[in-house]
């Protein structure tokens, strides 16, 4: 990052200036474990609620052809490229689409999938633009009948929207109750 962007304009006669600061004495690593259980305990309380406001989600099914789902491919090393220092490898990650479009398979399953304000056929571009209008989990994948079921954080049809599936940092396994 420092070389990066360290030097570069940002006005008439002004540069950016990056500073490397040390940890803060006051900062504490969290423990793997507690952020699993916090993250997973998050959705929990986006899906049904909490003691102040108790949500009734239900699980819906939907076959294969209601829904279009992108997937952005692999994030990881489009991430990493993004972070080279001095622009080094940024023709490469721009050459990449943004999203593929894919089919549901059970790696979905216990998966989280952001509902994104874009219709379903708009480009890659407009849909990784798009307002997240909220979440879905995927709770099966029936690909013998395919089918899947869908779990809303409130009881209402998906609309027909883009489905974008993104990489958690952990897997927060089965949500319903």
């Amino acid at each position: 990052m420092l070389r990066r962007f360290n030097g570069q304009p940002i006005g008439i006669g002004e540069l950016t200036t990056v500073i490397k600061l040390d940890r803060s004495g006051g900062s504490v690593d969290r423990d793997e474990e507690f952020l699993r259980r916090f993250r997973k305990a998050q959705f929990i309380k986006y899906f049904y609620g909490d003691a102040k406001m108790e949500l009734h989600p239900r699980t819906m099914e939907y076959d294969y052809s209601h829904v279009s789902i992108y997937k952005t491919p692999n994030a990881t090393s489009d991430l990493l490229a993004s972070l080279l220092p001095g622009g080094e490898a940024e023709d490469d990650v721009s050459q990449r689409p943004i999203y593929e479009k894919v089919q549901p398979s059970p790696q979905m399953q216990n998966g989280i999938l952001a509902v994104v304000q874009a219709d379903p056929n708009d480009t890659p571009e407009n849909i990784r633009d798009a307002s997240v209008l909220g979440f879905v989990q995927i709770t099966e994948v029936d690909e013998r009948r395919k089918k899947l079921k869908i779990l809303p954080p409130l009881g209402l049809q998906i609309p027909r929207h883009a489905l974008v599936w993104g990489s958690w940092p952990t897997d927060v396994g089965e949500l319903v109750r």
